[in-house]
């Protein structure tokens, strides 16, 4: 058996063993029904040639399902259109946020939909009519899928920016690092730690 996992991992890779083989023509037999179905659905049965190599090299350099390259595509052809460079910047941006399976996309739908979310209703409240920079929408993102936070977190750190002249997402940021870094997740946790500041405090 170890034997066996050696030379699958230095055989020089001149052969395939059966195994390799089987799971080859199986992944190629996947890879074509959906190449088939995305010259179908969005080129009507006319997908340039050279489109046929770059799909099955997209397979190969981001490693995603058959089902994402698929709804690569749909994405692409519902927002932006079907250009090559607009599928590969969409394609790194999924492979750089671990989507492999349909399973991996559905999840970050579920998070960029809540942070999509609480956008609007950050912009809101501090009565910004404009779009985010891209520094911006990096903290935005932080707080809700690497801290955890929901709007109700979010808005305690919002109303603290009242005392200020110039709230920027900088001074948004600090506050709720800082309630990150001590341990707060909930609301309630929240309140109480800012009651017992404030107590120290006076």
């Amino acid at each position: 058996l170890k034997e066996k996992e050696i030379l699958k991992r230095f055989r020089p890779k001149t052969t395939s063993t059966p195994e390799e083989a089987v799971e080859s023509s199986e992944r190629n037999i996947a890879r074509n029904k959906i190449i088939s179905a995305i010259n179908k659905t969005f080129f009507q049965g006319l997908m340039p040639p050279s489109w046929y190599t770059d799909i099955d090299a997209w397979f190969d350099k981001y490693q995603f399902d058959e089902d994402v390259m698929y709804a690569l595509f749909s994405h692409c052809y519902e927002h932006n259109g079907l250009s090559k460079n607009y599928i590969i910047k969409v394609a790194e941006s999924w492979y750089s946020k671990n989507i492999k399976t349909s399973f991996d996309l559905d999840r970050y739908f579920m998070e960029y939909q809540k942070v999509k979310d609480i956008r609007l209703k950050v912009l809101k409240k501090l009565k910004l009519n404009r779009l985010l920079t891209e520094y911006e929408e990096s903290f935005l993102e932080k707080w809700i899928t690497e801290y955890g936070y929901g709007f109700d977190v979010i808005e305690l750190a919002l109303r603290k920016t009242t005392a200020t002249q110039n709230p920027s997402f900088n001074y948004i940021n600090a506050i709720l690092s800082n309630w990150f870094e001590s341990g707060l997740k909930t609301k309630e946790e929240v309140i109480a730690f800012e009651k017992a500041n404030k107590a120290k405090s006076t």
